[in-house]
């Protein structure tokens, strides 16, 4: 079986993430939030195909 994985950077990955599972019947697999509630990590599984779906972040430096 052969697997392909993935990742997009979204800007309010809460939304994208439901916007996915409307559009593609995605199922979350797995999550891990940031304090703000968005999305550190978002792993879904569309049409067999892994996708991560983290959260933009502006880097502090």
């Amino acid at each position: 079986m052969i697997r392909s994985m993935m990742q997009v950077y979204a800007k309010g990955s809460v939304e994208a993430v439901k916007l996915y599972q409307r559009a593609f019947d995605a199922k979350l697999i797995s999550e891990h939030k940031n304090e703000d509630g968005s999305y550190l990590h978002a792993e879904l599984d569309i049409f067999d195909k892994y996708w991560h779906c983290p959260s933009l972040q502006k880097k502090r430096i």
